[in-house]
């Protein structure tokens, strides 16, 4: 794979997506300033109070083997508890990083030409896994200054939560009106379908949905006459009853 086809802020793009969508991440971001150490994606996972599926998780992104090796040199790489994520990646275009060259307790991420991406090494897939690979001690300053820095960006985020949950709420009654219209709309042409059959079999002039819903509320009426005429006896609702009957 020629590796210059995808550039490093591609790969952490990549990275905070895949953090949100193979990785199930509340929240992700990437490229962020830190202390020290500046993740290329980080992102953060909350698990109901369950320890072994919360906490945070790094993506670092690499796109050449000489910029890999030159990872290992940084000081919170070397003193690991100093280092940011609960869980650790390294993400690189396909075949640059070997898998048994990868650090213990780190996963590997394998993107190719077409931006596709594929979990080569998961120390988050299970529950054994998630409990070995946890780096329990790990830089939580840092991470805390990551995401108040983050939100800092926004003037409220509280307001800026509210809008996105208004947002949510108006995509979802759309969502509800827009099958609710697509199932009418299916009577209908079912509706329109039946007349033009009708029409043809009696060799009727083309009737319109307005005149046809006239005919039924006259059929209708004319049914609930005669009902009431059967049940009670009263002659003025034989005498309504004959009057649709005159109209059709």
């Amino acid at each position: 794979m020629d590796t210059d086809k995808i550039s490093h802020k591609e790969l952490c793009e990549l990275g905070a997506k895949i953090l949100k969508t193979k990785l199930k991440c509340t929240v992700s971001i990437h490229e962020p300033k830190g202390l020290k150490e500046n993740p290329d994606a980080i992102g953060w996972r909350y698990g109901w109070g369950l320890c072994e599926y919360e906490g945070s998780i790094l993506i670092e992104c690499k796109t050449s083997r000489a910029d890999f090796k030159k990872d290992f040199q940084k000081k919170f790489r070397i003193n690991q508890h100093e280092g940011i994520g609960n869980w650790r990646f390294y993400m690189c275009p396909t075949d640059v990083i070997k898998p048994e060259e990868v650090p213990e307790k780190w996963g590997l991420i394998y993107v190719d030409d077409k931006r596709r991406t594929k979990i080569i090494i998961n120390p988050y897939d299970t529950v054994k896994n998630r409990r070995i690979n946890k780096f329990v001690d790990f830089n939580v300053e840092n991470e805390r200054y990551l995401l108040t820095r983050w939100l800092s960006k926004t003037e409220n985020p509280e307001k800026v939560s509210l809008i996105v949950r208004e947002a949510n709420a108006r995509i979802n009654r759309l969502e509800k009106s827009s099958q609710e219209l697509k199932h009418e709309n299916n009577l209908l042409n079912k509706y329109k379908r039946s007349l033009s059959v009708y029409n043809k079999s009696e060799g009727n002039k083309d009737l319109s949905i307005d005149e046809l819903a006239d005919e039924i509320k006259r059929l209708r009426e004319m049914e609930y006459f005669l009902n009431t005429y059967k049940e009670n006896n009263n002659e003025r609702m034989l005498e309504l009853a004959m009057k649709c009957i005159k109209e059709i």
